[in-house]
């Protein structure tokens, strides 16, 4: 019993609270590589600059939204030309002949509403 006492001191282990803290220690592992590698990724300036464009909320005005309606039309009208599957569907060929007219009757709306809006 002695003994026990006499170690336990002599490592500094005979009050509990020292012993909790000391056997904590020894018994933590350090942090394996794959650990690692996981907070580098999470910490990366890459990974904050990728949440900071895609997360944040775009500012749009009125002159992004109606040009970039425009270039979502006329991709459709180069894929009506070049993808075979709806070659000739007449009813994806009147939309986009619709949707057309409709951009063009919105831009004279907003030159002449808005006149400054471009």
């Amino acid at each position: 019993m002695r003994y026990k006492n006499l170690m336990q001191e002599m490592y500094g282990i005979a009050n509990k609270d020292q012993k909790k803290k000391i056997t904590k220690k020894a018994i933590s592992k350090p942090p394996s590589l794959i650990q690692k590698i996981q907070k580098e990724i999470n910490t990366s300036p890459a990974k904050q600059l990728i949440r900071e464009e895609l997360l944040e909320e775009q500012v749009l005005d009125l002159r992004t939204v109606y040009y970039g309606l425009g270039d979502q039309i006329e991709n459709l009208g180069w894929l009506l030309k070049r993808y075979t599957p709806i070659e000739g569907d007449r009813v994806i060929e009147k939309t986009y002949k619709d949707m057309r007219k409709m951009h063009d009757k919105l831009y004279k709306h907003l030159n002449k509403t808005y006149g400054n809006w471009d």
